[in-house]
């Protein structure tokens, strides 16, 4: 710790029990100063200052911003569920919801005493309790996410790096914590909503897809998680080649880049993973697979996969974009039968192919009259596309609300990290937005031919 400094230490003993002593040297082995930092790189990635990969695999990436007065710190985690051992599924999701526990140097009241006197806010899972703050979490990658006001960034980065390189991942600490996820999950497979995504994510990919499993997991794989399982998927999840650690802030990229090359591993960890494989087009049609849940609200999925170059992904979010607004005037204000309809577009996890989602939240009474209403609104926009006003609108309303996500800089180093990732921008990624605005109305027509065949897609209900 002390470096170049070892030969001019000294150290003074005094207090109860203890003969006082003058300064005497301190009998240190030699020590060896930290590595350098890697040069700093341009970024592949618009909006990073900096991208570079350290010895230790762990990939970096740093956006300048001159004056902010916050800075973000986001790890991804890479291929979540992919990484979860078999017949544990949610294993993951414990892993995350016991990191604020402490470490094995510091327990829960202290670390909780360090982000308060930084004024820091960690969060390392969604809270099951806040409606609509769960669009981080997903089958594909983990997170932790620390936002910081900008001086205390390098106090930020030494908790950061004790938290995933030492967690405590006590068993009483996951005897407390478990009752509570199985609890949840019971909670879940009695909800027509989680129930019929599971559902229809299988029908969609396959139940041999990791994608296809709950986050959070099931009352039995959880029954299945103990101590020992956690400590052991840490010691391969937490590997620093399997993440992407992003950071937007004021502070200049090559001073980033070697605090963290001096608080994180220098070399991998030797974890291996197969990561999760691409998606399959889906074949038309077929029978409804529907669930019978017995409960006094339903659910309707319709879903379709299908070749999508890279150049129409963003014809593809606007005219999926254009659809939610239909869908959501004709079904939910009009009709007035949903309490939840909408229409979104996933590009990223395969290179070449979309996947389209239609849903709808009823009472089961209204699933015909709702189905119905989604074949009309498939028929009319076939038939005749939204005129130029219509689109603009819907188009400008998205920009709107992406750039809202984007106002925090944990939410814009998250937008680094995804596109690190997956290598293509995420839905919120600025470059993404301009491409939904590059869009045409006839490059809508054309995509609409095929995408909006309403016997086109594989449906999903649960009841």
């Amino acid at each position: 710790v002390l470096g170049p400094l070892r030969e001019r230490a000294r150290v003074v003993l005094a207090g109860p029990g203890l003969e006082p002593s003058g300064p005497g040297p301190i009998d240190l082995p030699a020590i060896d100063p930290p590595p350098a930092p890697p040069a700093a790189v341009a970024s592949t990635v618009p909006g990073a200052d900096l991208d570079r990969t350290l010895p230790s695999g762990m990939r970096v990436l740093v956006g300048r911003e001159p004056g902010a007065q916050v800075t973000g710190i986001h790890v991804l985690v890479r291929d979540r569920a992919a990484r979860e051992p078999d017949g544990l599924g949610g294993i993951s999701d414990v892993l995350h919801r016991m990191l604020p526990n402490g470490t094995k140097l510091s327990d829960r009241a202290q670390i909780a005493s360090r982000l308060e006197r930084i004024g820091a806010d960690l969060k390392t899972a969604d809270s099951d309790f806040i409606p609509y703050d769960d669009y981080y979490t997903g089958p594909s990658h983990g997170f932790v996410r620390l936002e910081v006001p900008s001086d205390g960034w390098l106090a930020a980065l030494d908790l950061l790096a004790e938290i995933l390189r030492a967690p405590r991942l006590e068993d009483g600490d996951l005897a407390s914590l478990l009752p509570a996820r199985v609890m949840r999950a019971e909670q879940q497979a009695g909800s027509p909503s989680v129930v019929g995504s599971s559902t229809y994510t299988t029908v969609m990919i396959g139940d041999a897809h990791p994608s296809a499993r709950p986050v959070s997991g099931t009352p039995e794989s959880l029954g299945r998680v103990d101590g020992e399982a956690v400590r052991g998927l840490a010691r391969s999840y937490l590997a620093p080649e399997g993440m992407v650690l992003s950071v937007v802030g004021p502070q200049e990229p090559e001073d980033v880049l070697g605090a963290i090359a001096e608080r994180f591993p220098t070399e991998p960890a030797g974890a291996t993973w197969t990561p999760a494989p691409a998606w399959s087009p889906t074949a038309a049609g077929g029978d409804p697979v529907v669930v019978e849940l017995g409960a006094e609200q339903s659910r309707l999925y319709l879903g379709r996969i299908a070749d999508t170059p890279p150049g129409d992904r963003a014809a593809l979010r606007v005219l999926a974009a254009v659809l939610s607004d239909r869908l959501a005037r004709s079904v939910r204000e009009d009709l007035g039968i949903a309490y939840a309809v909408g229409a979104s577009a996933s590009v990223a996890a395969s290179p070449d192919l979309g996947w389209l989602t239609i849903q709808v939240g009823t009472r089961p009474e209204n699933l015909d009259t709702a189905r119905d209403a989604i074949r009309t609104e498939l028929e009319r926009l076939r038939a005749g596309m939204a005129p130029q006003e219509e689109i603009d609108r819907v188009r400008a309303e998205r920009r709107g609300r992406s750039l809202m996500r984007r106002m925090s800089a944990i939410n814009r180093a998250r937008s680094l990290g995804l596109r690190a990732f997956r290598g293509v921008a995420s839905a919120d990624d600025v470059d993404a937005l301009d491409a939904m605005d590059a869009v045409s109305r006839d490059d809508l027509v054309r995509l609409a031919d095929t995408w909006l065949d309403p016997d086109g897609f594989r449906v999903v209900i649960t009841r």
